[in-house]
């Protein structure tokens, strides 16, 4: 009875513990709000800022609608030749394919979008327009948050709002391989070896179009892939 009586006791003393997540520090969480603040107010292209005020001095969100779906009608199409593996946008409800180049200056970009469904080729009109004419730094800095003081994102489905950050995420990240190749070709320039055929361009394009991702996040140089292929290696 005794050994009984001491292991109920023993039980019964046992603590237990509850899990909850711990409350952030307060500079953490003011680090955190100055964070989505700067998100919300980062310096856009000219050509994307003035976008950005247009449709956002529009009466209402119809209004906003139908400009997008202007922009799509009056859009041309990517040729064929454009419409590749390599370009598509993964994680879109619909097909999407993007380019991007560098415009005879050298230093700014020519973006070119298309998609099978009026309003999202309009958002990829948007972007094309946008960023057109901006230079690669410009563009890695730019945050789909904008979306937002455009006024477009209320119009848009969860899906809709996801593909548009994906559309996005692949144009910095094309734009990004351009200014890589381009720097390698200036570093050729000054007596470097110079790049390997098709560019760093082709060879994120190539990879790209195997991999298939669910999502590219790009800033500045620095291009993070999430695919399902790499379930399992982490």
């Amino acid at each position: 009875m005794r050994a009984s009586t001491a292991l109920l006791l023993s039980l019964v003393a046992t603590p237990s513990f509850t899990l909850s997540p711990p409350h952030p520090p307060r500079a953490v969480a003011r680090t955190a709000r100055a964070a989505a603040t700067m998100a919300s107010d980062c310096v856009l292209p000219a050509g994307l800022e003035k976008l950005v005020k247009a449709m956002a001095s529009l009466p209402d969100d119809k209004y906003r609608y139908k400009q997008l779906l202007h922009w799509a009608a009056e859009a041309p199409s990517l040729s064929e030749e454009a419409r590749i593996d390599a370009n598509k946008v993964p994680g879109c409800l619909s097909t999407v394919h993007v380019t991007a180049e560098l415009r005879d200056d050298g230093e700014t970009v020519e973006i070119r979008g298309d998609s099978d469904a009026q309003l999202t080729k309009g958002l990829v009109v948007l972007l094309a327009k946008g960023l057109t004419g901006a230079t690669p730094a410009e563009v890695s800095l730019v945050d789909a948050s904008f979306i937002r003081k455009a006024g477009v994102a209320a119009s848009l489905t969860p899906g809709r709002n996801n593909g548009f950050v994906n559309m996005l995420n692949v144009v910095k990240a094309k734009v990004a391989a351009l200014d890589g190749a381009s720097s390698s070709l200036d570093d050729a320039a000054a007596g470097c070896d110079a790049p390997a055929a098709g560019g760093s361009g082709g060879a994120l394009a190539d990879a790209l179009a195997v991999l298939q991702p669910d999502r590219v996040d790009a800033s500045g140089t620095c291009v993070t892939v999430v695919a399902s292929c790499f379930e399992g290696l982490a």
